[in-house]
């Protein structure tokens, strides 16, 4: 008999609840009895090999982008279904049996209350929608979309002016440098943008692809753009290293690749640098894709038109080590080498002109041409392009570059010839250049030429006309790049518009740090009456940017550059020092006409009417033919209504 108190039987039956502690022991216990944990963690490492060697080698295979998502989606759906069978059977010496079966036989185990089970599939299937959800909303789904996007343009056009700047990678060790990559991006749109022919994206059009993880030639697609631009952005031991490439969306190709090293400490300095470098590389090269017919040849022989190619890129290596890199020396010996070349095309094929003409520009290169630098000359070798451009003229009558050569050539000997010849000179160079122009309105250096031509006549707002239609024959900067900066800036200075000229200037400092010329105008417009007031620091800017000119030209004193300097002082209320310097300064040359000229300017600012009147007398004397250019010119605006001054330049207009 049982004792009247034991209520408690002496065995429990199966179907008692568990403890509600001991429900997750009995959970796990039964998920490892089954092997559940075991095959899940095999099938999720089996999944994400699948999925890295797919996405490797499906591209490679040409496989469509929808079936690496097949591939993710069926690996993830695959999971619960993996958990399921796990659960459900076991493989036995005997073959899969279920799981119940195969433990018929053994000692029961405690059950697993029913609200466990459904618990455990409903956590399964939770987790791995979850799973599904993230994947599907983070990146499956926008390579759906860009892929839709992609199906949907492929028969869309690509717009030939469209260029797209991707952000720049960052590659600093630590990602330090991401505000800058992002920076450097910026800059290149807004650089790009104001190349008038093209059309570039926006910095908000091109944030979704932000991470690309498409090939360049859908990119491309999806944007609508012919062109990509990519890069990255790495720290140096001595400042920065950018590395820009131009992609050709319709094929994937890189057509240009260039590493920008830039040295220095100041990184919105060295941010500007590279966007500067960056812009004219790109801005270049884009120019002469979309040209793409600029060099056809137009000639049978293959050798003679190779010769010129050939001729032409030592041309521009020639600029380039002249004038971004003051190797005068090595200039000059590339120059020497594209003659040779040239004279070797022309006996090729002595019917063809065009070998002809480039040697005119390289000969004339040689001898210094530089429109409105009044630089010094070597007189024979320019009439030695004058001689070929008379002979290209000969042969083809009217031909636009045949005469846009020699018009330029007249202009620039109009420079140093005789009073005598000097009308002769300036009147046949507009003929030519107004004839050339108008059989052919991309011709670049005739619009630059005929520019500084009517500069010099004090016909500014037509000057200025004519700068701003080099600048739209050449947006792209690819021939004469420096003479174009040159002469709208110079244009723009004479139109009293100061801030649009200093624009140009500096962006000619910035692409052409060995060219004095650029520096020198940077100088003309300080010592500009009442300009210095506007520059802090102005007289050590004044002196920096004298001794700046001095090194390059490679002279130890540049008289027009002090006297110059001696303007500044005077404007800033030191009379005193800027007269010790006018006196130094024409010690050596006292009778020098640009020397009075440059006097002048500085007797100007210390108010000396009476003897800045005379000294442009004097200029005026050994260069009867300015006198249209001084009434005009800005510098002398205090003394247009001085009655000496009217009666200098009476019968101007």
């Amino acid at each position: 008999m049982l004792d009247q108190d034991s209520h408690i039987p002496l065995l429990e039956p199966r179907t008692q609840m568990a403890k509600p502690g001991s429900r997750l022991s009995l959970l796990f216990t039964e998920l490892r009895r089954r092997s559940v944990l075991q095959v899940g963690g095999i099938y999720l490492v089996v999944a994400w090999l699948v999925i890295q060697v797919s996405t490797a080698t499906f591209p490679v295979l040409l496989l469509p982008a929808w079936a690496l998502r097949a591939v993710v989606m069926a690996a993830i759906l695959g999971f619960p279904v993996a958990v399921v069978l796990a659960w459900a059977f076991e493989i036995t010496p005997e073959g899969v049996r279920r799981t119940r079966d195969a433990d018929s036989n053994a000692v029961q185990s405690p059950a697993i209350p029913t609200g466990v089970r459904f618990a455990l599939v409903l956590g399964v299937l939770l987790v791995t929608s979850g799973v599904g959800w993230v994947v599907w909303l983070h990146w499956l789904q926008p390579r759906a979309n860009s892929a839709a996007m992609a199906s949907a343009s492929e028969r869309r056009p690509l717009d030939e002016h469209g260029v797209a700047v991707l952000y720049l990678d960052d590659f600093s060790p630590h990602g330090e440098l991401s505000y800058l990559a992002n920076g450097l991006t910026a800059g290149l749109i807004h650089a790009l943008s104001q190349i008038g022919p093209l059309h570039v994206v926006s910095l908000n059009g091109v944030k979704p692809f932000r991470n690309p993880t498409i090939s360049p030639d859908s990119m491309a697609r999806l944007l609508g753009v012919r062109w990509l631009v990519e890069g990255s952005l790495e720290p140096t031991d001595v400042g920065l290293s950018s590395t820009i490439q131009l992609v050709d969306g319709r094929t994937g190709l890189e057509v240009l690749s260039t590493v920008i090293p830039e040295r220095g400490k100041d990184l919105l300095h060295l941010r500007n640098q590279i966007v500067d470098a960056a812009e004219r590389q790109l801005g270049q090269k884009l120019g002469r894709e979309l040209a793409g017919n600029e060099d056809r040849p137009g000639t049978a022989n293959p050798r003679a038109w190779n010769l010129v190619q050939q001729a032409k890129a030592l041309e521009e290596q020639a600029d380039t080590l002249r004038w971004t890199l003051g190797d005068t020396s090595a200039a000059r010996s590339a120059l020497v080498e594209a003659d040779s070349l040239l004279a070797r095309a022309s006996k090729l094929d002595d019917q063809w002109l065009e070998p002809l003409i480039e040697r005119g520009w390289v000969v004339a290169r040689q001898g210094g041409l530089r429109p409105g630098s009044h630089g010094t000359y070597q007189q024979a070798r320019l009439d030695s392009g004058l001689a070929l451009a008379d002979e290209a003229v000969r042969r083809r009558p009217g031909d636009p570059a045949a005469l846009e050569l020699r018009g330029t050539l007249r202009v620039v000997l109009s420079y140093s010839a005789d009073s005598a010849a000097v009308d002769t000179l300036r009147r046949s160079a507009a003929a030519d250049l107004r004839q050339a122009v108008a059989a052919d309105s991309s011709r670049v250096w005739a619009w630059v030429s005929l520019a500084e031509l009517l500069r010099g006549q004090g016909a500014f707002a037509e000057a200025a006309q004519a700068a701003q239609r080099a600048l739209k024959a050449d947006p792209f900067l690819i021939n004469g790049e420096n003479e174009i900066l040159y002469i709208v800036a110079h244009t723009w200075l004479e139109l009293e518009e100061v801030d649009r000229a200093n624009k140009w200037v500096d962006a000619g400092r910035r692409r052409f740090s060995a060219d004095p010329t650029f520096t020198a105008q940077k100088l003309v417009i300080l010592a500009g009456s009442g300009e210095a007031a506007r520059v802090p620091a102005a007289v050590d800017t004044a002196w920096a940017l004298c001794n700046k000119i001095e090194h390059l030209f490679g002279i130890k004193a540049w008289e027009y550059g002090r006297l110059q300097v001696a303007a500044v002082l005077a404007q800033v209320g030191r009379a005193d020092s800027a007269r010790a310097i006018i006196r130094r300064a024409r010690a050596t040359h006292p009778d020098n006409a640009w020397g009075d000229y440059y006097e002048a300017n500085a007797r100007v600012q210390l108010g000396d009417t009476a003897r800045a009147i005379e000294l442009l007398g004097l200029y005026m004397k050994a260069y009867p033919n300015q006198r249209g250019y001084i009434a005009r010119d800005w510098w002398w605006k205090p003394l247009r209504e001085d009655p000496r001054f009217k009666a200098l330049v009476r019968g101007s207009d």
